[in-house]
């Protein structure tokens, strides 16, 4: 066959690329997966009853430099030291008033007759019973000084518990040996 004139070529198939039919089911079923997830988590803790109201809220407080002022809900006041982390309980729970302490603090602890104070560091937990004193732990000794300027704390170390009166100042080294001394109790 011949052609007269301009020989006409045929432009090529514009193809394409191939479909990805699971992509777009994917994503679609991921987000379906993530609704029923948080719906079925906000529907178990609307319905668990009263345990979900004695959660632990655990707040964290850290002083890097100079001096740093909490007042708590029940009216305590709490003046940390730089480099210094407290660690609290704001939820509903046993009824106990439980702060947990690394550094140094001074505790201006209202009374509460119901409801004990007490202080946690590593080595030593201070029970209070509405009063002023000094709490200071150091990493590098392992030791815990308390000072107790005015009213009454008990120091518990393994299950042995000694009471402190204002003006005495007792220490607790790595070893758990816990010594009390009369002295400058404002640390």
């Amino acid at each position: 066959a011949r052609t007269i004139g301009k020989t006409v070529k045929r432009a090529p198939e514009l193809r394409l690329p191939p479909k990805r039919p699971g992509r777009l089911f994917r994503w679609a079923a991921a987000a379906a997966a993530a609704v029923c997830l948080v719906a079925g988590g906000h529907m178990l803790s609307r319905f668990s009853g009263d345990s979900a109201e004695e959660e632990l809220r655990i707040q964290q407080y850290s002083s890097m430099r100079g001096k740093s002022e909490i007042l708590l809900s029940d009216g305590t006041r709490i003046f940390m030291r730089n480099n210094t982390t407290l660690s609290l309980n704001t939820g509903i729970g046993t009824g106990e008033r439980v702060v947990r302490l690394s550094g140094e603090a001074f505790f201006n602890v209202a009374k509460d007759e119901k409801r004990r104070f007490v202080v946690e560091t590593e080595d030593l937990t201070v029970a209070v019973h509405g009063t002023e004193f000094n709490v200071r732990t150091t990493e590098v000794s392992g030791k815990t000084v308390v000072g107790l300027i005015e009213g009454s704390v008990s120091l518990n170390r393994d299950g042995n518990e000694l009471f402190m009166v204002p003006g005495e100042i007792a220490a607790c080294d790595s070893t758990g040996r816990i010594t009390i001394s009369q002295g400058n109790v404002e640390l």
